[in-house]
């Protein structure tokens, strides 16, 4: 594809309503005939991937999904996706090795690492990229290969929150928009209340298993065998069925109606007095108080005035099934205990708060979902937070500083923040940014993006690319600054026994703290209850931590093995035990997310766990970090 051609794409997709030629035109740097020639020669490659009206142009994703295959994937990440893509979306049942290597520009040998990486990586999602022959197949159960595909589009969309245009472009052949009208008309008409992250939850899960569903041999049966007493879950499920004329199994229709019955709540609320008098007094005081636990043990910013009504209305539920002696399951347990672990783990302390409070103990599928009300939450309050504050230094000459401004926010919105514009080097405010834009050659103490002065010369890739290295570097700045602070000779451990488990290296590391005072002697048992609640462990990593952040003082116990330590499934080679001092608590999101990002990562992994002496340790963390 032209990169003309793929600049204007990129422009439409931003867009959630029509543009006009005029105003492409300008964010492009060239002439509106230029536009119109670039849209027609689109559409003739790629029918109806541009519509036109009065207003102007519109991106249809319907219609463009298959126009976004030209774009040769660039990076492991595109790649993976693409070949992901190509089984769980497009439905092949097989790839040639030698037409992948032709479309990724790839040769034989850089496929099949690539392949062997992606195998690394999913393997906890019991998926398995096999070659045979010269040909490429997936292998797994259908239900594995459901969970892992949403998995992966959790991945893909932005904040954890999958809106309905990732569903449209990533479900091309599935009528996202009638899933979509129909589950708005049946909460309406039920005078039900749902929440964004449960409504796109439950978009996501129908779709993808429609998708699956689709993709395999029509059933003779004309109706499935399972009743369900709700009648709104039943009328959804019968008209999804009408719809797009499959059967769903018994299994199946009890897992979307646990997620429709879960997601919504039979009444329609504004004001915190109906919330008290939907719910009762005492789960309306109880629901404050968690989230105000909350906010102090993990300094999150939860605005209660809109996690009040969805989470008071969960306990409500949840309080009731625990009487009763029931749980929901929850399809979405693996991804959101993997993709999210910070949110997994403030459920879990949501948990533990319940334990204290009411004196009874929640499934993990259960803890899933307190997770998913938190995240729903936490999550669009960090969308503005973790943005790059940005300075553009451009001229404003002809127009030329606006027409760049927009084009870096339509293009890079999601990810930087533009907080100053200006002409010249002299007239940046002393304010704190994280990054500068400039058309112009200047030297600066922070990270420099150099563009060029022309929006059709700017490489999208490259900037995205820099964009992200400097996010990834801000995360995992705390452990460089405050290294020394946080680890030292006498808290590691050198692990040569090939038996080690879990219990023993806490045990170790545990007694390592103690004797330097950082810890007291219960410390070692609330980790591991924090540990038998969901594993810490993630791939060749292993961060157990206490949910009482007592410590004495904040440390980090290092234990390294080059064999592995048995670790619930998994077989890790680096055990980090944090220890979080009440003081700095507001540490503890920050560091726990860097240390994951960091260790997790392939090329620091194969270095770190070859460190038999704390120098090489800290070598290796200061120089990926600085």
């Amino acid at each position: 594809m032209k990169k003309n051609h793929e600049l204007l794409l990129n422009v439409l997709r931003k867009q959630n309503k029509p543009i006009s030629s005029t105003k492409l035109a300008e964010l492009l740097s060239v002439s509106s005939r230029s536009v119109k020639n670039y849209v027609n020669e689109i559409n003739a490659e790629h029918p109806n991937t541009i519509l036109a009206c009065k207003q102007g142009y519109t991106f249809n994703s319907q219609a463009a999904f298959t126009a976004g295959k030209d774009l040769v994937p660039q990076t492991y990440a595109e790649r993976s996706s693409y070949i992901i893509k190509e089984f769980f979306v497009h439905h092949r049942t097989q790839l040639d090795l030698y037409e992948l290597c032709d479309i990724l520009y790839l040769s034989y040998s850089s496929i099949k690492s690539l392949l062997q990486k992606m195998n690394k990586e999913y393997e906890p999602n019991k998926i398995r990229f096999q070659c045979r022959n010269d040909q490429l197949y997936v292998t797994g159960s259908e239900r594995d290969k459901r969970r892992f595909l949403t998995s992966i589009i959790y991945k893909e969309a932005t904040g954890n929150l999958v809106d309905i245009s990732v569903l449209k472009e990533m479900f091309p052949a599935i009528d996202v928009m009638y899933i979509n009208e129909l589950l708005h008309t049946c909460f309406k008409k039920e005078n039900c209340y749902i929440n964004d992250f449960g409504y796109m939850n439950l978009n996501l899960h129908i779709t993808v298993m429609l998708n699956s569903i689709l993709d395999q041999p029509k059933t003779v049966s004309s109706s499935a065998d399972k009743k369900l007493e709700n009648p709104l879950a039943a009328t959804i499920i019968h008209q999804l069925q009408q719809h797009f004329h499959v059967v769903f199994q018994n299994n199946e229709i009890e897992e979307m109606a646990s997620m429709i019955m879960m997601n919504i709540h039979m009444c329609q609320i504004n004001s915190p007095k109906e919330i008290q008098k939907s719910v009762g007094d005492a789960v309306y005081q109880l629901s404050k108080e968690l989230i105000a636990a909350l906010n102090q043990q993990y300094h999150l910013r939860i605005q209660e005035q809109t996690l009040l009504l969805p989470l008071a209305l969960h306990l409500k539920n949840l309080l009731a099934r625990v009487n009763q002696n029931t749980t929901l399951h929850n399809p979405l347990l693996d991804t959101i205990q993997s993709a999210c672990p910070i949110l997994f783990d403030c459920a879990l302390y949501a948990a533990d708060f319940l334990y204290q409070h009411c004196h009874i103990q929640i499934s993990k599928d259960e803890v899933a979902y307190l997770a998913m009300h938190i995240g729903a939450d936490v999550e669009r309050q960090d969308q503005d937070v973790h943005k790059l504050k940005c300075v553009l230094l451009c001229p404003d000459y002809q127009q030329n500083q606006s027409f760049i401004y927009n084009y870096l926010l339509i293009h890079f919105d999601s990810q930087i923040s533009i907080v100053q514009c200006v002409s010249f080097l002299h007239e940046i405010n002393d304010q704190a940014y994280d990054l500068l834009f400039t058309t112009i050659p200047i030297q600066d103490s922070h990270p420099i993006i150099q563009l060029s002065p022309f929006t059709n010369s700017i490489d999208i890739r490259d900037v995205f690319n820099r964009i992200e290295e400097i996010i990834e570097k801000r995360k995992l700045a705390v452990l460089h600054q405050e290294f020394d602070h946080f680890f030292s000779p006498q808290l590691f451990y050198h692990e040569e026994n090939e038996e080690s488990d879990k219990f023993k290296v806490i045990h170790i590391l545990h007694q390592k703290l103690l004797n330097q005072g950082h810890v007291n002697a219960d410390f070692y048992h609330d980790v591991i209850r924090r540990d038998e609640a969901a594993t810490t462990a993630f791939g060749k990593i292993a961060i157990p931590h206490s949910m009482k952040m007592n410590a004495n003082h904040t440390r980090i116990a290092v234990a390294v093995s080059r064999t592995g330590i048995k670790w619930d499934q998994h077989l890790v080679h680096i055990v980090l035990l944090i220890a979080i001092n009440e003081k700095e608590s507001y540490l503890f999101k920050e560091l726990y997310e860097a240390l994951i990002n960091f260790c997790t990562q392939d090329n620091i992994m194969t270095l770190l766990k070859e460190a038999a002496a704390f120098e090489d340790f800290r070598d290796i963390i200061l120089r990926f970090t600085q």
